[in-house]
């Protein structure tokens, strides 16, 4: 699918060049032309796998979590949970609901997930983007916004070949593009990684006191969309350690600065957020409470010896939706994973190996593609099974991607970093390629440059061979 996908889309564009006279402009103008109607063609492609997959969504759990959630906050009720609020999570339970809205409906405080997408749907709602229709619709349009960002990162990296294939794995690569038929909030974090690592290469060549201020909010705008995402921070710090310009002394006193603004910038977009869980609920939330259910649903029994090991098993934890303190809830299900972990501890090691397996396809891949994908995250049979093919050369060409940034001794620090944000998360919360969202805009970039890369080093040796023949 991938690469009929690539053939397609490159014969559209070449046709459409010709009958503009692209041998006329600029490289710079191709590469803008070929990567917006890559984008447009992205947004297409997108939108025809909703209308086909997803058009008809039953909200559950947590896409029911995020839609209402923004509906209640469009509304003026606050940080509520939907859960309590509804009494139910079923479409037609909601709807009837929503017309007798009074006293009986409980107001329980929520922090279950982070706030940031929650609040992105709010905005939408305000704005008419009110159904789950009309919001996958939305991420769709995201998700084509990603493919410019992606493409203009890996040309910035490397060069134009680089950032055309990043544009055409960013927009059919079917990692970057299942994420899209669910109400989640994978589509939204792909943008703010792009982002993310956008400032961090700026910031490496010129950490101004603007830009780190920037970095330090920014990276507060990602931990309150995905938890994780907090180490962001560390990435900004560490470019900021890892920079040289002035003398030793120098350096020491403006790095020390240099860090201070960026905690301070961090800590203040973080503080209102976090005191509120602090004064609310019975146990410290910094961001969010559905740790402790991942760990439950993750390092328990039936994850540790049963026919789908190393992935997560809602069973194994409690029903949020009955508490009325998210919190306490989070503190039972945090203890409940952590004792498992201690009672396994030889064998969870194992289990962390197979996370990282599963999401890779080299653990049990048929099973992961053709049999849990499909009926754990909704995924279209033909969808996981082209991600499972597809990834294999993917991550194959990040790997040289690596090699080739090595070898020209370009700084390749934040790509690594913002995988291995992805790798921890994995391990944390199981083998589920959702999961592994956070890494994937990173892993994109580096198989483009392996693969502008080879396509590089072959075109020069071919070209040494026909002088050296002529």
């Amino acid at each position: 699918m991938l690469v009929g996908s690539y053939v397609v889309t490159t014969s559209l564009i070449t046709c459409k060049l010709k009958k503009i006279g692209c041998k006329f402009m600029s490289l710079e103008k191709k590469f803008e032309i070929w990567v917006i109607v890559l984008a447009i063609a992205s947004l297409i492609f997108r939108i025809g796998l909703v209308i086909e997959h997803s058009w008809h969504l039953q909200l559950s759990g947590d896409t029911f979590y995020y839609h209402w959630l923004g509906w209640l906050l469009a509304h003026g009720y606050g940080f509520i949970s939907p859960f309590m609020f509804f009494h139910d999570t079923t479409a037609k339970y909601v709807a009837v609901n929503l017309n007798h809205i009074n006293s009986y409906n409980v107001r329980v405080p929520t922090v279950f997930h982070p706030p940031v997408f929650s609040i992105f749907l709010a905005v939408g709602d305000l704005v008419g983007i009110t159904s789950p229709r009309s919001q996958l619709i939305l991420l769709c349009v995201i998700g084509s916004i990603n493919v410019i960002l992606i493409s203009y990162l890996a040309k910035r990296i490397f060069n134009y070949n680089a950032g055309f294939v990043a544009a055409v794995l960013a927009a059919f690569y079917p990692a970057m593009w299942i994420i899209d038929l669910s109400l989640m909030s994978e589509q939204l974090t792909q943008l703010l990684i792009a982002v993310a690592i956008f400032l961090a290469y700026r910031l490496n060549e010129n950490p101004s006191y603007k830009l780190i201020v920037i970095a330090g909010v920014f990276s507060t705008i990602c931990a309150l969309t995905r938890a994780e995402l907090i180490i962001l921070v560390v990435l900004y710090a560490l470019i900021i350690v890892r920079h040289k310009k002035e003398n030793l002394k120098m350096q020491f006193r403006r790095k020390l600065k240099m860090l201070a603004v960026l905690g301070v910038s961090f800590a203040i977009v973080l503080a209102p957020w976090t005191i509120r869980n602090l004064v609310t609920f019975k146990y410290p939330e910094i961001i969010s409470a559905d740790g402790g259910t991942a760990l439950a649903i993750t390092f328990c029994h039936s994850m540790y010896y049963g026919p789908e090991i190393g992935y997560s098993n809602f069973g194994c934890a409690g029903k949020v939706k009955l508490t009325k303190d998210e919190s306490v809830f989070d503190h039972i299900e945090t203890q409940k994973g952590l004792t498992y972990i201690e009672a396994h501890k030889l064998r969870t090691l194992l289990i962390l190996a197979i996370h990282e397996g599963r999401v890779f396809y080299v653990f049990k891949p048929v099973q992961q593609a053709t049999s849990i994908q499909p009926y754990v995250d909704n995924i279209p049979i033909y969808a996981s099974i082209s991600e499972w093919i597809s990834s294999y050369f993917v991550n194959a060409s990040a790997i040289l991607g690596i090699l080739y940034l090595k070898r020209r001794k370009l700084l390749q620090f934040p790509l690594l970093f913002v995988v291995s944000v992805g790798l921890i998360a994995v391990m944390i919360a199981g083998g589920d390629i959702r999961f592994l969202s956070d890494a994937e805009v990173a892993i994109v970039i580096l198989s483009s440059i392996g693969i502008a890369g080879l396509y590089g080093t072959v075109k020069t040796k071919f070209k040494l061979k026909v002088d050296a023949v002529s």
